[in-house]
């Protein structure tokens, strides 16, 4: 059994490909804000989400880092340190 290939022609000539041109950086921008309009309904849930869980961990790391105990600034700092990533 043969296998074929769809992007090369039967032909093997260069022009029955259409030229292939990079994009500039509005065209990737307009690209990237029709895919975010698009789908804002996926993407909104999810940030909110991330930003949710963050504030909760960063409120529980300056809870532990004012009550002044060494442990409890190193707890607080690990809370802090995991609320950046």
């Amino acid at each position: 059994m043969q296998e074929t290939n769809a992007l090369i022609p039967d032909d093997n000539s260069r022009e029955a490909l259409p030229p292939l041109q990079p994009l500039s950086l509005t065209e990737i921008l307009d690209g990237m804000f029709v895919l975010y309009r698009e789908n804002f309904k996926l993407f909104f849930p999810m940030i909110l989400i991330y930003f949710i869980i963050s504030y909760v961990i960063d409120k529980i790391g300056i809870y532990f880092i004012i009550g002044g105990t060494p442990i409890g600034i190193l707890i607080g700092l690990f809370f802090s340190v995991v609320c950046s990533i």
